[in-house]
């Protein structure tokens, strides 16, 4: 009589490495598009859903996402998350740390893991939370170059660093809740998942860096091997096999049968990455400070007035990973969106940090969704400018000035504001503070005096937020998704449409020297 070999069931094989941006990148002539964060979410949820497959094994090398404020970044959270799901489908997980440091985002993400092994040189590192400020002012000064700077709130200036010395009291208590908040995120989310019972002595043992003999008696770690025994791990947990021949498949090259006829409803995902510019989006460049990405009002103004007219967009889902910009193109985007809620759901999703103009985009919106270490708030004005006077000396360069109107030079490098322009500036900012106020307390149903209150500039988590009620909700970029598919009544299948971020390959003539002014005179209010 025959016998007949079952087939073993496939393990899904995600590799997590290097830097994942927080939307998708447009393929070009000099290199092929990275791999989002987004991307690597849906391959792990996918493996969930798959019925063929029977467990995930993650290869997690050192990562990090475009914006790195803090050690643990919210994109992290984002990635742990969809880990959970896998697990909650009844499927084991086993995560492989193969790097030569294990930092805090790749202990967090694999914290969530049935069994973890490490490999045998493999150091855990800095498992702690830290927030260091450089501050620049004496610095400029030895060159000559001094600033003029005002703000909008006591808290503002707590993160620019340009034209200042050092944090007042107040400000110092806020980046140290920071760094506890953050903390003990790191700490619960290890505590929960590993079972282990964090005292003082054992937290300052692992944020001094751990061997992985000590990792392994501690419960930190499952073994010490290379790929192999994580691979023979995963099998005996998902198929009862002590071998480490593994059916593997990778998740990007699998293809799934899709029946639905018709014009597919589809979600709208338009991102705000990297500092608010009035004008188009441009990508970074590889030089100093051109080197961080620009969102443009322009861009985004006309991607969603495009998903607004797309009948078959149902709903739009802002994504922010921006610390803010220009208030002007911020109200751009916001009166854009506003326009927007009148005929589509608007849900706002905040990435690592959505902070200052990045918070006031998201003033309109019918849900905001945070991870709990997203940083957001900095609900404030700042205008700063710089003044080469003594730098002009020191170098012996002579500046004659011709000028009709006592005050048609007070944005000139030339020379400091005088008191009658420092009002004006006042007034300035003050009005713009007053209008950012009105949309937050319009958004989140609260009085101006309440919105004061939590405003003058001052910074949370995600977490903080939610507590605050300037947040409605924690969770990544999914679960705006999928309440906004909820809101928008969409049940059958649906497509996620991602809109484009700009790519190195195409700029514009002339963005490189408009940039360097932009960056360098920090003309933009945030």
């Amino acid at each position: 009589m025959p016998t007949f070999a079952y087939p073993i069931k496939k393990i899904a094989e995600i590799e997590i490495r290097g830097i994942m941006p927080d939307y998708k990148e447009q393929p070009s002539l000099l290199s092929k598009p990275r791999k989002s964060v987004h991307d690597i979410i849906n391959e792990i949820e996918r493996s969930a859903d798959d019925r063929d497959i029977n467990g995930l094994l993650l290869k997690i090398y050192p990562f990090n996402g475009e914006v790195k404020l803090y050690e643990l970044e919210g994109l992290t959270q984002e990635l742990a998350e969809a880990v959970k799901k896998v697990k909650k489908a009844g499927k084991p997980v086993v995560a492989y740390l193969g790097g030569e440091m294990v930092g805090v985002n790749e202990l967090y993400l694999a914290s969530i893991a049935d069994k973890i092994v490490i490999a045998p040189e493999g150091m855990i590192v800095g498992y702690g939370a830290v927030i260091d400020v450089s501050r620049l002012r004496s610095f400029f000064e030895k060159f000559g170059i001094e600033w003029d700077a005002m703000t909008a709130g006591e808290y503002k200036s707590t993160f620019h660093s340009i034209y200042t010395d050092s944090a007042t009291q107040n400000q110092a208590e806020l980046i140290k809740s920071l760094v506890e908040e953050i903390h003990k995120q790191m700490i619960e989310q290890i505590s929960r998942s590993r079972n282990i019972n964090f005292t003082e002595e054992l937290i300052e043992e692992i944020s001094g860096g751990m061997i992985p003999p000590r990792a392994k008696e501690i419960g930190l770690i499952d073994e010490i091997g290379f790929y192999s025994e994580a691979k023979r791990l995963i099998n005996k947990l998902a198929n009862n096999r002590d071998d480490e021949n593994v059916n593997l498949i990778k998740l990007d090259k699998r293809r799934y049968w899709d029946k639905t006829w018709g014009v597919i409803p589809k979600i709208a995902v338009i991102g705000v990455h990297g500092a608010i510019v009035t004008g188009e989006s441009q990508p970074p460049l590889p030089f100093p400070l051109l080197d961080e990405r620009l969102t443009g009002s322009e861009t985004v103004v006309k991607q969603i007035n495009s998903a607004v007219k797309d009948k078959s967009v149902k709903a739009i889902v802002l994504r922010v990973n921006s610390g803010g910009g220009s208030a002007l193109a911020s109200n751009e985007n916001y009166t854009a969106l506003k326009e927007a809620r009148k005929k589509k759901t608007v849900i706002i999703s905040f990435g690592n940090v959505a902070a200052s103009g990045g918070y006031y985009v998201a003033c309109s919106s019918d849900r905001i969704f945070a991870n709990p270490a997203t940083l957001t708030g900095s609900i404030g004005v700042v205008y700063s400018k710089p003044v080469l006077e003594k730098l002009y000396e020191n170098m012996k360069i002579k500046i004659e000035t011709y000028k009709k109107g006592e005050h048609s030079d007070m944005f000139s490098t030339t020379r400091h504001w005088t008191e009658i322009e420092r009002k004006g500036i006042e007034n300035a900012l003050q009005y713009t503070y007053l209008n950012f106020k009105q949309k937050v307390a319009e958004n989140r149903n609260m009085t101006l005096d309440e919105v004061e209150k939590l405003a003058q500039g001052k910074v949370y988590t995600g977490t903080q937020a939610l507590n605050l009620k300037l947040v409605d909700e924690l969770g990544g970029l999914k679960r705006a998704i999928d309440f906004a598919k909820e809101k928008a009544k969409i049940k059958e299948k649906y497509e996620i449409k991602f809109y484009p971020v700009p790519s190195l390959f195409g700029i514009q003539s002339g963005f490189i020297r408009s940039t360097l002014i932009n960056l360098i005179l920090n003309k933009f209010p945030e």
